[in-house]
């Protein structure tokens, strides 16, 4: 698996888990779910010194460091995007943002495995793939929920099992998700699209794919979390 993972010293002003600091979230993310099969890029758009450094210590032999400054959100986004398009169409693309916290890949459950195996089997099943589980989609549309769901709070969709995990079929996720290279390239277009400007529009993108036909799942329970405070994963605890 390719992991191209984005961070920066800019982020959008909103509440995140006090513990949820740059450094934290990509150690978080290095011993949780980066393994000696994988390969990371870490891409750092417009970071400080400090963290720069901190960034750079974290290079091994399966983890380099791409430094860039890109301007925003939307560009280093599209940077990711183009970078993922590059590999072989089976190649397995982690598209990651800085401010997430992960559980061990097996967990809630007793085994033993990693996140590439588990996107390797849901990615049989789905175009993309989200470890996170958007509180959204229980949420009813008056109350600030997604659109798409129930006055109830209930998502219509359809619940599978892989070897390793539950999942479910979802509309939408944030611009950290995972696909094969051969995915990504053919649904370019849409993606630029809605990722034109500076802040990339995620949730739109995602239904237009669904309109093409593109599935998306995520595991029931959520295997990560967004670190803001209004959008923690169900059932997750640091």
């Amino acid at each position: 698996m390719q992991i191209l993972y984005r961070i920066s010293s800019n982020s959008y002003e909103k509440a995140r888990l006090p513990s949820a600091t740059k450094e934290n979230c990509l150690d978080n993310f290095i011993e949780n779910v980066v393994s000696k099969s994988d390969y990371m890029t870490i891409i750092a758009d417009n970071v400080d010194m400090q963290l720069l450094k901190f960034i750079r210590s974290r290079a091994c032999d399966n983890i380099g460091v791409s430094e860039h400054n890109l301007g925003s959100n939307g560009a280093s986004f599209r940077h990711q995007l183009d970078l993922a398009s590059t590999f072989p169409d089976d190649e397995i693309i982690l598209l990651q943002e800085d401010d997430y916290f992960h559980k061990p890949a097996g967990w809630p459950y007793k085994g033993n495995t990693t996140y590439t195996q588990l996107l390797e089997e849901v990615l049989e099943k789905s175009d993309y793939a989200s470890l996170y589980d958007h509180p959204d989609k229980y949420i009813a549309p008056d109350l600030g929920g997604n659109k798409y769901i129930s006055d109830d709070g209930i998502e219509n969709t359809g619940v599978f099992r892989t070897t390793h995990s539950h999942w479910k079929y979802t509309n939408s996720t944030t611009c950290t998700f995972a696909s094969k290279a051969k995915t990504i390239r053919g649904d370019m277009k849409i993606w630029k699209q809605f990722c034109q400007g500076d802040h990339p529009y995620d949730f739109q993108a995602f239904i237009a794919l669904s309109l093409k036909g593109r599935k998306l799942a995520s595991p029931i329970p959520g295997k990560a979390t967004h670190c803001e405070i209004n959008f923690i994963s169900p059932f997750f605890t640091e």
